[in-house]
């Protein structure tokens, strides 16, 4: 347990006795601790006994690191700290003990893989009442399907749930996810399947947690009974499912308390939805606490960070409260290609390990997965050790994988041809590639009829395309037209390999079998589908430069084989490569977020821009010293960026600091302004009051507040306020630092010289709302500029712009902030 001492915020949470309550605990902000102090407290004083009181979290690192802090005093080692999916399992074993659903099966609550033996089951069944499953499913985007419907309490057939009228008010009927997509039939087949054969998969602990919650009032009376007193951290996380069966257990008592932070809802793709945590307060009556300082970041990332998250509306009205000062640094970056960023990023890696940082202190964190294979090719040329984790290496992921048997088999396909024949090795491999990509794209290819051909390449030493076509000339007229192609196809490649570019070969590939295509249309959630084109697109992207179709095969043996890249299973000492998704919880000294561009900040259309906005806060608060943000040059820079004024808050910050360290006996005008106007225009009124003091010399610190009461003092003699900021300076932070004495002729001086280094600020400009080529307009950032194009992407128009100062910009039209420059 920290020994750090608790602040007032977490004392008052640590206080709080018996009700409802809602804690808006910001990033970094020790929200775990002062939960764990509240349940000493609790105990010690014996508001409740251990056993009443459930400490429930979002997953199983976050409850373990709750149970050692428990265990750190002996009278809370019996306080259950659990996740709510084993709070679910623990109501369905209850059930079992008092004579309920004695048709279902427990087993471990830590497996996780008994859906997909469902799904096979399943699949089988459905295949058997003849359920016409169109182009396939894809097994995962299945489940994950699933796993969102019972999470969202949706039901395969509601109708036949028999649900008592308690649960028909939350429950719904499940829709499939797309129209014509075969995913809502074969959820009811799967759910037939389960119910029949008793099993409980992960997902099942908490909808039929919840079922029998509200079918058993004898179950839900003992559970309440158990758990008097609740604690949910990470509420915001929460789906439908979770919050209901918390809601159910604490029905008698209230005595609930929610922990968590709305700016960081970005799960609502499985069911989150900020709504929960925001209408907690008036569901519930709760008494709303907050903790905001953050003991995570420095100025530069909670600067930037604040600025970002303050554009939502959607959220409650809050910032992080910085407590570590003004080192640290948010580094923003350009480049002229995806390429050259991840040349960049591997380099700046790189030069922190040599100055001593350790792989595991640096992460990079992306928005998709698609995103890593530029870093991962120069982390590999670097010979630097890293994980993707969440996920494979680009080079091994099953659509990209799908590409390279292509690539690979005609590869082969040319030395049969050529009567050269396959080693045992390379046979072996040939004939995985072979079964991997004869129904990818789905050809209705039969496995024996794949297995046949294969057995002629074998035997006789047969190219594929020949054994193909010899097959084919036994099979009815639609599967012999389909061999044939796909003969025709590995001839094609195998014909081109060594002539065209690689990534030419794979769009033309592409274009030939509808690849991508077959990945949307296979995909019954739209997003994951998109997310497989993306690596594909990503994956041609990387192939360009890297030479013909069989250089670029030799290289990525080169990178498969190079014992560098990959999923480490030792992940003590390698770089991590993941998304903002799974970086929630986590935190790095050194952080780099690549593509900080509209279309991927935000990726998705303007009805999901809050949350787009929430998942790049996140990102921007993982890092603990250096921020490094990563942009490139033909994609507009994010909007989050350009709406908060990133080198405007980053610059003042820089100039904030420069003039708290300086002695005041020598500021210029350029250090008043800054003490005048920027602790509250950056939000760090708090720190300089309250932790700024113990982090400085106390003799530095006194006399900088000295001389920025008199500067205050001044300004108000003069009448400078306005003036300086546009709204009335706050000078309370420095008035906490004792009586300020009469400004002298030199503060005198410096504000006089402020105020007349600029005019009073003009009435502000109306912002363009409609672009033409040739027209003229003024940003904020870079300066007065000239249309130069303006286009249409669905429902954005991006407006391109060449600067006078010799830039040039594109950007989303509704973010731009450009105004007209004859009223700027």
């Amino acid at each position: 347990m920290s020994l750090v001492p608790l602040t007032e915020e977490q004392r008052r949470i640590v206080a709080h006795d018996h009700g409802p309550a809602l804690v808006f605990a910001v990033a970094g902000a020790g929200k775990s601790t002062a939960a764990a102090h509240r349940i000493e407290r609790l105990v010690r004083e014996r508001v409740f006994a251990p056993r009443e009181i459930l400490a429930t979290t979002f997953n199983r690192a976050a409850a373990r690191e709750l149970r050692e802090k428990l265990h750190a005093w002996p009278h809370c080692a019996a306080v259950p700290a659990t996740t709510l999916h084993s709070v679910g399992y623990r109501i369905l074993r209850r059930a079992l003990h008092l004579g309920h659903l004695t048709h279902l099966h427990l087993g471990d609550a830590e497996q996780t893989d008994l859906n997909v033996t469902i799904y096979t089951r399943a699949l089988a069944q459905a295949r058997a009442d003849g359920l016409n499953l169109g182009h396939g499913v894809d097994r995962d985007d299945f489940l994950e399907y699933v796993s969102r419907c019972k999470g969202d309490l949706q039901y395969a057939d509601l109708d036949a749930a028999g649900l008592p009228p308690e649960g028909l008010a939350v429950a719904r009927q499940a829709q499939a996810p797309t129209p014509g997509s075969p995913y809502l039939a074969l959820y009811h087949t799967y759910e037939r399947v389960r119910r029949r054969d008793g099993i409980v998969t992960f997902d099942d602990m908490l909808l039929d947690a919840w079922e029998a919650l509200v079918r058993f009032p004898d179950l839900l009376a003992d559970m309440q009974r158990q758990h008097r007193c609740v604690i949910v951290d990470e509420f915001q996380d929460v789906n439908l499912a979770q919050s209901e069966i918390v809601d159910l257990i604490t029905r008698t008592h209230r005595n609930l308390m929610a922990v968590g932070d709305d700016d960081q809802t970005i799960y609502e793709w499985r069911g989150a939805r900020v709504d929960f945590i925001l209408g907690f307060a008036e569901r519930y009556g709760a008494t709303t606490y907050f903790i905001r300082d953050n003991f995570r970041s420095f100025a530069p990332h909670v600067v930037l960070a604040n600025k970002v998250i303050e554009h939502n509306t959607r959220r409650q009205p809050k910032r992080l409260e910085l407590t570590r000062g003004f080192a640290g640094e948010t580094l923003v970056h350009q480049h002229a290609s995806a390429e050259e960023q991840g040349r960049a990023v591997a380099l700046e890696i790189d030069a922190a390990l040599r100055e001593g940082t350790r792989r595991s202190d640096v992460a990079v964190l992306v928005r998709t997965y698609a995103q890593t294979p530029f870093v991962e090719h120069f982390l590999i040329e670097s010979r630097i050790p890293y994980v993707v984790r969440g996920n494979l290496p680009f080079y091994q992921r099953p659509e990209v994988v799908v590409l390279v048997s292509y690539l690979r088999l005609a590869d082969a396909e040319r030395a049969l041809r050529r009567g050269a024949g396959l080693n045992d090795a390379r046979l072996t491999v040939a004939m995985r590639d072979w079964h991997r990509l004869v129904n990818r794209p789905t050809r209705y290819v039969p496995k024996a009829v794949a297995d046949e051909v294969a057995l002629r390449v074998t035997r006789y030493h047969l190219a594929f395309g020949r054994a193909a076509r010899l097959v084919a000339a036994g099979q009815n007229d639609q599967l012999a037209t389909r061999l044939t192609d796909l003969a025709e196809t590995l001839a094609w490649l195998a014909d081109t390999l060594d002539d065209m570019p690689a990534s030419d070969l794979l769009e033309a590939l592409d274009r030939r079998v509808g690849y991508t295509r077959h990945l949307l249309m296979l995909s019954g959630l739209p997003e994951n589908a998109e997310g497989r084109v993306r690596n594909v697109q990503a994956f041609t992207r990387y192939a360009r430069d890297k030479g013909s179709g069989a250089l670029f095969l030799r290289h990525l043996d080169h990178i498969s084989f190079g014992c560098v890249g990959g999923n480490a299973a030792d992940e003590t000492d390698v770089v991590i490569l993941t998304t903002v998704f799974r970086a929630k919880g986590s935190q790095w000294p050194i952080v780099f977020i690549p593509d900080a561009n509209a279309g991927t900040y935000p990726m998705g259309g303007p009805d999901r821009l809050e949350e787009e906005r929430r998942i790049f806060y996140v990102a921007l608060t993982r890092p603990q010293q250096t921020l490094h943000l990563h942009t490139v040059v033909g994609a507009p820079t994010s909007p989050f960026l350009l709406e908060a004024d990133y080198e405007a808050a980053l610059a003042d910050t820089g100039r904030l600091r420069a003039a708290l360290e300086r002695d005041p006996a020598a500021w210029d005008a350029t250090d008043a302004r800054a003490i005048l106007t920027l602790p509250a225009r950056l939000g760090l009124e708090r720190y300089l009051r309250a932790w700024w003091p113990s982090q400085a010399d106390g003799d530095h610190v006194l006399g900088v507040a000295r001389h920025a009461a008199r500067l205050h003092a001044a300004a108000s003699l003069l009448s400078a306020h306005d003036v300086l900021s546009g709204t009335e300076v706050d000078s309370g932070v420095w008035d906490a630092f004792g009586p300020g004495e009469e400004p002298d002729e030199v503060d005198l001086a410096l504000v006089r010289a402020i105020t007349t280094s600029r005019e009073a600020p003009a009435p502000k400009a109306v912002r363009l709302t409609a672009f033409a080529h040739g027209q003229r307009v003024h940003h904020p950032n870079f300066g007065t500029g000239t249309v130069v194009a303006v286009e249409r992407d669905g429902r954005e128009e991006n407006v391109t712009i060449f600067f006078d100062s010799g830039s040039t910009r594109t950007m989303l039209a509704r973010f731009a902030q450009l105004t007209d420059p004859a009223r700027t």
